[in-house]
């Protein structure tokens, strides 16, 4: 995701970016350093302060990481009507296997739309061949599914709403 770069200089980084302990002596000159020494390359770039990742960027970090995207998922809520009461949950996937598993966690009634993707935008860098989503209205008899989702997200044991989904361990 893109980031601001007065982000990755503040005063309090370590605890922004939650830094693991054996991070601890890098300093702010050492980020500003590496992130000019990361422009120059051609890896980000800044644009109105925020920092992107490149194309080549982009292509270097999901090798370094050895990005699995069949376990990726996105999870956001929309607010429609006239008053924002209407409550919309929008799941979106790239194997039919997450989407499968997601369905038989949570209670599923109200589905508004859903179906398969084709070449959708993951992030302002990834674009993904196929994928899939499912929309459901949040009502009063399924309001419980509100809460259910931040279970399956933390809970899950395949599943973990965190950057290590996409990641194969580093042997």
């Amino acid at each position: 995701m893109q980031t601001k770069y007065s982000d990755f200089i503040r005063k309090d980084w370590k605890e922004f970016f939650n830094t693991p302990t054996y991070l601890m002596n890098i300093t702010i000159k050492d980020i500003e350093n590496e992130l000019t020494s990361m422009i120059k390359d051609g890896l980000i770039l800044i644009k109105e302060g925020w920092c992107f990742l490149t194309p080549k960027g982009a292509s270097i970090w999901e090798d370094l990481f050895h990005v699995n995207w069949e376990n990726f998922y996105l999870i956001e809520y929309e607010f429609k009507g006239d008053d924002f009461n209407d409550e919309i949950l929008n799941f979106y996937c790239y194997s039919n296997k997450v989407l499968e598993n997601f369905k038989s966690q949570i209670y599923i009634k109200d589905i508004i739309n859903g179906g398969e993707l084709n070449k959708w935008q993951l992030c302002y860098w990834k674009d993904l061949d196929t994928g899939f989503f499912l929309s459901q209205k949040i009502t009063e008899h399924n309001r419980l599914t509100s809460s259910l989702v931040s279970n399956w997200e933390y809970n899950l044991l395949d599943w973990k709403y965190d950057l290590s989904d996409l990641l194969t361990p580093l042997n």
